[in-house]
């Protein structure tokens, strides 16, 4: 998992932020399920119940330079995504962006001035769902009952 993570994710930081990504354990990165930076303040690594922060500060020129090389040095193609939000990068992560929205007739036509990005890390979390299923469909002779599932954020 950790070289998926290296190769999707931690290979487009910046050097400064990639260096200290390098000063992270590896049990630490290994659970990761968000990683959070936020301008002026450090880099936040988010586990399931911990949190693990960097020791430098983010700064505008680090963000820019992310999106930079998630989009492959062209903004302009993940325009219509960033609109909404957010962008999927390879591996399916998602990562969600903040800034200063551009609105024209209601509906929003770019972003500026983006101030924080949170990747979320996609992982395949296997089996996690056998004990649900079997409550679900315990009395239904196999069939499906209306069922609405839901839990309290970064819950196993």
């Amino acid at each position: 998992m950790l070289s998926k993570m290296e190769s999707e994710i931690i290979s487009n930081f910046p050097r400064n932020v990639k260096e200290d990504f390098l000063k992270v354990p590896e049990d630490v990165l290994k659970c990761a399920c968000e990683i959070r930076f936020r301008v002026g303040q450090p880099g936040l690594i988010s586990c399931f119940q911990e949190e693990f922060f960097l020791s430098n500060k983010i700064s505008t020129e680090d963000i820019l330079r992310l999106i930079e090389n998630f989009s492959d040095n062209s903004i302009y193609s993940i325009q219509n995504e960033m609109n909404s939000g957010f962008i999927t990068i390879k591996g399916g992560h998602r990562i969600g962006i903040s800034g200063t929205s551009i609105f024209e007739n209601g509906i929003i036509k770019n972003m500026k001035y983006i101030s924080s990005l949170n990747i979320r890390i996609a992982r395949e979390v296997k089996n996690c769902g056998v004990d649900v299923l079997n409550q679900v469909l315990k009395n239904h002779q196999g069939n499906f009952e209306n069922t609405l599932i839901v839990s309290p954020p970064r819950l196993r």
